[in-house]
């Protein structure tokens, strides 16, 4: 699972760290951007902010759900050192 996250991570960090470079270049080859295309989509800078932003918002609320999940699952667990040792787990993954 570790091994999931760091690749997870190496991934966005490389696509923040290309994404401004990627926001330029397209403001030179999108400027005669269709008219059917919204004003605020027409480069690719706002483009991937709202993307961003959606992916954000999506990363949180899995999140949440994990942790709640995790949690009752820990308090049901009663003891049970299985069901601890799972919950645990599945809250640790969540992060």
């Amino acid at each position: 699972m570790r091994h999931r996250f760091l690749m997870t991570g190496a991934m966005l960090a490389t696509l923040i760290a290309v994404a401004p470079s990627l926001a330029g270049a397209a403001d030179e080859f999108l400027f005669n951007a269709p008219s059917a295309v919204p004003e605020g989509l027409r480069t690719l800078g706002p483009a991937l902010g709202k993307i961003w932003s959606i992916i954000a918002a999506i990363a949180g609320i899995v999140f949440l759900v994990m942790i709640l999940i995790g949690g009752i699952s820990y308090l049901s667990s009663a003891g049970n050192e299985d069901g601890t040792k799972k919950a645990r787990t599945l809250m640790l993954d969540a992060f």
